[in-house]
């Protein structure tokens, strides 16, 4: 099935397909919410109708979510929609420890024992919580770009209270070429079985090869249970001993000569680590039998010793007729006995629970039955509902068997929405979403909180709400703004312009010219114009004209002048002491009084005024502002 482009519980973007199996394919994923790469594992349309299948999907993710550790592939969500089951988890960018054997043809000792250490210290986790991983194999390791090995693919794992095994050789549930004997054989297995697997694929690690291999599945399951294993020191000679004694130790047959726990064999392992010449003690490693065909051959015995031991069997051989003879005797009467003696304790045939109200089931189960309960917090299941079950539905729980495990939603996580005094809106909002809340952005106006800081949240502060709940968000957009029309401030002394606008709410702009002197300057031009719609906070620009226009008035008619007669008037500025003409030519007496209009006077200054009559220098008057 390709489902590239799609979108799960509209959030998860189905971007490339990047594994799979026979059972479920896994896709690479960006999720919506928190803008993150997550891997998606969806479990193929031809299995959904299959109550086992889709059980022990979701169990997969009910194992490995109870899991936090940093070599365990964390699980995010678990969902369906539209008939697709699925389960969000981490994404590693990596590889799988079976390419890399693949890539390598095998790995250097101590890269090897890195990644075992790393792996049994996941499963000391998994082990600590009752989970037995059941399919340990370097298809499940992946190993990312920092050299971390995660665990990963629960989805035979079983706690460690069932005696259910899961193990069918025509089919094969897990990989049968790193079962352990107990699994082959079909029996309840515990946590060994793991760290059989583990010595297993610690071995392919260091060879390049598994252990055993064979035309079918049940030929190799036979061979692990009755063959002896080619150390792997045989194959690559280099190998450390102590290494080589760890591999031997860990693939036992007998689980009681096994490692007993994972910290049994990371302990080991750390030693390695430091001296891999170091030998482990005589009594950890001394096997001196050889398995063939199931039997055990003891090495030869001298002539001597031959004797001793023949005068020792016939003896023994005439006690074991006597004892067998009478043990024969017993067996028999037990046995016939056993036919009158009636059923001792009950039993009941398990229904399918899931989906249903634990309440309900337990008032409806036999009173004798043990029911053991596993509360995790779910998004798609309601509270008290239950999720899984083990044992599953058509199996036998007895009155003094195992009890009844039922895994039940405790409903979504519930949180309280964080202080949002003095925050900016940016920071806010990844608080949240960091605590898997949605938000919606409400802008507002607020005349007392900062633009782009939070003016209040709904629900409130301090309220408890479920994770994924929407959380309203009011950002202030600051005081709000009030169009009004732009004053006159042409013709204003700039002071008194400055004035205006700070009544107005306006800002000053670009001021031209600009200085120190400039209060006394009236206001030429305004940017915005008179009339244009501003609102508080406008910026307004200015040019200014240092000067004023005065009016300079003169009259000769009543002086005794002949005429017409010529006349010249300069105008000389303080600020520049440059004359400029302003009249020059011949007027005639009814021309008086004359007035000039165009007096260029600066405003912190004053204009000189020379009038010149047939050439000579008249008169010298003053025009101030």
């Amino acid at each position: 099935m390709n489902l590239e482009g799609k979108i799960l519980g509209n959030r998860y973007l189905l971007i490339e397909e990047i594994g799979g199996g026979g059972m479920s394919v896994v896709y690479k994923a960006q999720c919506s919410l928190l803008q993150r790469f997550v891997a998606v594992k969806i479990l193929r349309q031809e299995f959904t109708h299959d109550k086992e299948i889709v059980q022990r999907f979701k169990f997969e993710a009910q194992s490995a979510a109870k899991l936090q550790h940093p070599n365990i592939v964390a699980i995010y969500d678990v969902g369906e929609e539209n008939g697709y089951q699925y389960i969000v988890m981490e994404y590693v960018d990596g590889i799988t420890l079976k390419q890399a054997i693949e890539r390598k043809g095998r790995l250097v000792w101590d890269e090897a024992l890195d990644y075992s250490i790393q792996i049994a210290a996941a499963l000391e986790q998994a082990h600590k919580n009752k989970i037995i991983h059941r399919d340990i194999k370097p298809h499940n390791i992946m190993i990312n770009d920092q050299g971390v090995a995660k665990v990963t693919d629960f989805g035979i794992a079983r706690a460690t209270n069932t005696s259910s095994t899961l193990t069918n050789l025509g089919n094969a549930i897990g990989s049968v070429h790193y079962f352990s004997p107990e699994q082959a054989q079909g029996v309840a297995v515990d946590e060994r079985s793991d760290l059989y697997s583990l010595g297993i694929t610690l071995y392919e690690m260091l060879t390049g090869v598994v252990p055993f291999n064979a035309d079918s599945p049940i030929s190799v399951a036979l061979k692990h249970i009755n063959d002896p294993v080619n150390p792997p020191i045989e194959r690559i000679p280099s190998l450390p001993k102590g290494i080589n004694q760890l591999v031997m130790k860990s693939i036992r047959k007998d689980p009681k000569q096994r490692y007993q726990s994972a910290r049994e064999m990371i302990e080991d392992m750390y030693l390695l680590m430091k001296s891999p010449e170091s030998m482990l003690s005589e009594e950890d490693v001394k096997d001196k039998t050889k398995r063939f065909n199931g039997a055990a051959i003891p090495e030869p015995l001298s002539d001597e010793k031959l004797r001793k031991k023949r005068r020792r069997n016939n003896i023994i051989l005439f006690s074991s007729v006597i004892l067998g003879g009478a043990l024969l005797m017993i067996i028999a009467f037990l046995v016939v006995a056993s036919w009158f003696k009636p059923v001792v304790g009950l039993e009941y045939v398990v229904k399918n629970y899931v989906n249903q109200k634990l309440e309900l089931v337990k008032a409806e189960l036999p009173s004798w039955v043990k029911i053991d309960t596993i509360d995790i917090t779910s998004d798609t299941v309601p509270a008290g509902t239950i999720i899984s079950q083990n044992p599953i539905e058509g199996e036998v729980i007895k009155e003094k068997g195992l009890p009844l495990e039922l895994t039940v939603s405790s409903g979504k996580d519930v949180i309280k929405i964080p202080d949002f005094i003095d925050k900016n809106n940016v920071l806010y909002t990844d608080e949240l979403t960091s605590l898997g809340l949605k938000f919606i952005l409400k802008p507002v106006f607020d005349e007392t909180v900062p633009k782009d800081n939070i003016v209040k949240v709904e629900p409130g502060f301090d309220t408890e709400v479920k994770v994924d709940s929407t959380v309203n968000v009011y950002v202030s957009k600051g005081p709000e703004a009030v169009k009004f029309k732009m004053p006159k401030l042409v013709g204003m002394k700039y002071s008194d312009a400055v004035k205006l606008m700070n009544k107005n709410g306006l800002k000053v702009g670009v001021v031209t010219p600009n200085g120190t002197s400039i209060n006394n300057f009236y206001v030429l031009t305004q940017l915005p114009k008179e009339g244009d719609e501003v609102i508080k906070g406008d910026k307004v620009d200015l040019t200014l004209d240092p000067y004023v226009t005065k009016a300079y008035t003169l009259d000769l008619s009543a002086d005794g002048f002949e005429f017409p007669l010529t006349l010249s008037i300069d105008s000389i500025p303080s600020d520049t002491g440059v004359a400029t003409r302003l009249i020059e030519g011949s007027y005639l007496k009814k021309d008086f009084p004359l007035t000039i209009n165009t007096i260029k006077v600066p405003v912190n200054g004053d204009s000189t005024i020379n009038v010149y009559v047939n050439g000579d220098l008249y008169k010298t008057d003053s025009v101030t502002p």
